[in-house]
């Protein structure tokens, strides 16, 4: 059996955040591994949960392939983000608010 202390250090050494006994803030995970809160109370979960299947529906899946090649099992940081040109054309059409939500990188697993 692993014990949550355990967890915890593991959490904390792969997406880089203090240690912390509770474990951290749902936040700071969700940012790091490009998820998404959203907060509800009892009056407006169905709505949140009708808003969070639309925000699943219009997601893309984008890969790519790194020019560091090697293996060695380091950290790799990642920041995905549209060109100039595009965000401007996006916001002149009033297609609404965009949203990239990420990883913040990769271990490139050793061999």
């Amino acid at each position: 059996m692993i014990s949550n202390n355990v967890l915890v250090r593991a959490n904390s050494k792969i997406f880089g955040f203090p240690q912390r006994r509770g474990g951290g803030d749902i936040h700071d995970y969700a940012e790091s591994t490009g998820g998404e809160v959203l907060s509800a109370g009892n009056d407006t979960v169905g709505q949140k949960l009708i808003e969070l299947i639309n925000h699943l529906r219009t997601r893309y899946t984008v890969a790519f392939v790194p020019s560091n090649t090697k293996r060695d099992g380091k950290f790799r940081r990642l920041k995905v983000s549209l060109a100039a040109g595009t965000q401007q054309r996006l916001r002149g059409s009033g297609s609404g608010d965009l949203a990239i939500r990420t990883r913040s990188g990769y271990y490139a697993a050793k061999k």
